[in-house]
């Protein structure tokens, strides 16, 4: 199970139309110089709603979740988990005294039904000694990385 905010996923879906509608308009109408220069600051703004609105999301199976934030991956077996609260976001309490959140995920409507089987999942792996996994994400890096060269290209051009 994907939890995931559906609104934020659609507002980045109309921000790539709006995206690309200026630039096509301004390919037709000849305006390559403005593409070049505004191009990078549109992708940059598409990329912040991307990054923070379309790409957080929790994924939740029997051997554990995977929680996406902004620039960072956390894999977290179940037998690492000593408890979860499902309201609207997933907050992980570790073994090991940590705290993850998730962003919100808006299923409001799946909060009680969601709750009772991570509480069993984390019930059925208790006492499995596991180590949960944080890292940066490299993708969601090198991303970010391109888009803040392509707008110092676009500003010292």
């Amino acid at each position: 199970m994907v939890l995931r905010s559906t609104v934020g996923v659609v507002a980045t879906a109309l921000a790539v139309v709006v995206a690309l509608g200026l630039v096509l308009q301004a390919l037709l109408a000849g305006r390559a110089d403005t593409v070049l220069a505004a191009g990078p600051w549109l992708l940059a703004g598409v990329w912040v709603m991307v990054l923070f609105l379309a790409r957080p999301h929790v994924a939740l199976d029997r051997d554990g979740a995977r929680v996406v934030t902004v620039l960072r991956r956390h894999h977290l077996p179940w037998g690492a988990v000593r408890d979860a609260t499902v309201r609207p976001h997933v907050r992980f309490q570790l073994r090991d005294g940590r705290r993850i959140a998730s962003w919100d995920t808006s299923r409001h409507d799946a909060d009680d039904s969601l709750g009772a089987a991570v509480t069993s999942w984390i019930d059925t792996h208790d006492g499995e000694p596991q180590t949960a996994r944080s890292r940066w994400d490299t993708t969601a890096l090198a991303g970010t990385a391109v888009v803040v060269v392509l707008c110092a290209v676009s500003v010292l051009a």
